[in-house]
């Protein structure tokens, strides 16, 4: 089974500083979550971690509405 690495991670902590600094949020201002239905490697949760980027693993079929 594929599993996420700290790439992902990564990326979604570059997303919400670049969110919070293109709208004027003072750090802290707003979390990241990733929710997933794959497994996180070591890397990843220590990276997680280290970010304070919380995380789901195994959640399951997640269907997110539009609306």
């Amino acid at each position: 089974e594929k599993e996420i690495h700290e790439n992902s991670i990564t990326q979604l902590f570059g997303t919400l500083t670049r969110y919070s600094i293109e709208n004027n949020l003072q750090k802290g201002a707003i979390n990241a979550c990733l929710i997933t239905n794959k497994t996180l490697d070591k890397d990843a949760k220590k990276c997680a971690s280290y970010l304070g980027i919380a995380y789901r693993e195994k959640y399951g079929n997640v269907r997110f509405s539009a609306d």
